[in-house]
């Protein structure tokens, strides 16, 4: 009997996410913003992961700062991070977030967008190719983790060994529209053939120029967010509710009505806004073996395809600031998902509780 931890960790408007398995390691994003607390945050992101232990895979969904910006922290606290997996991203996007990321101080930031492979070490980081939504590359064979190229294909099955049905599936959807919108800004003010150097220089003088870019480029970068599936191709197995952050009543409703359930896979979705056709198209098969499921965007009402609600009995965790500006979750987009018969779990800054399953199998 093979078992497997699922965390979600508790730091505010952010995104942190691990699963452990027999001697497998993976975390999906690690960063956050404006904590009610920084030093319980990084706690939070040291007790993770002890110094011997290895990150087999560390996710990258896309390159905002409340998603990356404690990477530097969880690369201290382990003793290595053997492969990254992250998005293909435009080269303009790549200069504009490097740039910024140099303005407001974070060389660190900066690096891990601009250079990975510098960052991280030569043969570590893997970019996953954007695909149109239709179509979405399914391998008959798994990619085994030991085997993972410099680039691979959406949608490839990467497997944790021959002997463990469990695998992890990137999906990384065009977003042609933020291509199109960000070049068009660069290249109305004579910017988009600069290269990252260049850029910084340009904005060290005119540094309003570049945050009002950013800021007007940043909800379509939500788009860029690479999704990932969790979880079994083939098998069924069973998943527990082991630690809640919610009151007790509410961790005996959740383990009333969810535990046992045989769907055991996993989907999260960084920023990513459910409602594009694309999206939908390419998150049809992955929904069946699905049992718990990551609230795109810290739970904004926005971002989240409410077709998903038909999946009954289902967790669906937010991640967010207990204190955020954004109304995060939507109060409305909680209320239907407990209509349609399923558990919605916040886990943020406030609690010192992770909210964690155990799937056997």
């Amino acid at each position: 009997m093979s078992e497997i931890t699922r965390t979600f960790h508790p730091i505010g408007q952010g995104t942190f996410f691990s699963e452990r398995l027999p001697n497998f390691n993976i975390v999906y994003d690690c960063g956050t913003t404006r904590p009610v607390d920084k030093k319980k945050v990084a706690e939070v992101v040291n007790g993770a992961f002890k110094k011997h232990d290895v990150i087999d895979i560390l996710f990258i969904s896309h390159f905002h700062e409340d998603h990356i910006n404690l990477i530097p922290l969880l690369r201290a606290s382990c003793k290595q991070i053997r492969k990254v997996i992250m998005p293909c991203i435009d080269g303009a996007v790549k200069s504009l977030y490097s740039a910024y990321y140099q303005l407001i101080d974070e060389p660190e930031l900066a690096s891990i967008v601009s250079d990975p492979d510098r960052y991280f070490g030569s043969g570590v980081v893997t970019r996953v190719a954007e695909h149109n939504g239709i179509d979405l590359y399914n391998a008959d064979e798994e990619l085994y983790a030991r085997d993972i190229q410099a680039t691979i294909r959406s949608g490839e099955n990467i497997s944790v060994s021959r002997t463990m049905d469990w695998s992890f599936v990137p999906l990384n959807v065009l977003n042609i529209h933020l291509k199109r919108e960000l070049r068009n800004e660069l290249g109305q003010r004579g910017l988009l053939e600069y290269n990252v150097d260049e850029l910084i220089e340009y904005m060290k003088s005119q540094p309003s120029v570049l945050r009002s870019i950013y800021e007007r480029q940043k909800g379509g970068f939500n788009d860029t967010s690479m999704m990932l599936y969790s979880g079994p191709i083939r098998s069924r197995g069973r998943r527990e509710i082991v630690n809640c952050p919610e009151a007790s009543a509410m961790k005996m409703y959740i383990m009333l009505k969810c535990n046992g359930l045989d769907r055991t896979g996993c989907l999260l979705t960084g920023d990513q806004n459910l409602n594009r056709e694309a999206v939908k198209h390419t998150l049809r098969s992955f929904l069946k073996p699905t049992g718990t499921f990551q609230m795109p965007h810290h739970g904004s009402y926005r971002s989240f395809d409410k077709n998903i609600l038909n999946h009954k009995n289902s967790v669906f965790i937010t991640s967010s600031g207990k204190n955020n500006n954004y109304g995060h979750p939507s109060a409305e987009l909680v209320k239907q998902i407990l209509i349609s018969g399923s558990v919605h779990v916040l886990v943020d800054d406030h609690s010192d509780e992770p909210y964690q399953e155990k799937i056997t199998f």
